[in-house]
């Protein structure tokens, strides 16, 4: 009978415990996922701030706006996770650019 009773004491803080891990997880899956979307840009921009063959500088200048906007997620996340992100939205970059000229113009300019 006296574990019953523990069980009941305790169900509460358990359920809360789960509920708030449970928010936790979706909160960073979100930001995960925006962050993702936001990459896309940022690789963008830098691709027109700094041009071609800076990928290095273009790399730390996406992290440092990275940790910016997202400080709480930057915490959870290894620079290696960062650069395969990266790698992903440059894909994603040079795709757009190869599907419409009005992007091309806006990252290359008036060449």
């Amino acid at each position: 009978m006296h574990i019953i009773e523990k069980i009941v004491e305790w169900a509460p803080v358990v359920i809360g415990l789960v509920i708030l891990t449970g928010g936790a997880v979706a909160v960073m899956i979100r930001s995960r996922m925006s962050a993702k979307e936001w990459l896309v840009f940022a690789v963008t921009e830098a691709e027109k701030a700094l041009g071609s063959g800076t990928g290095a500088l273009k790399l730390r200048v996406t992290y440092d706006a990275f940790i910016k906007r997202f400080p709480l997620l930057s915490k959870f996340v290894t620079f290696d996770t960062f650069s395969s992100w990266v790698d992903i939205s440059l894909a994603k970059m040079k795709e757009m650019l190869e599907k419409s000229d009005r992007t091309d113009k806006y990252v290359k300019g008036d060449e």
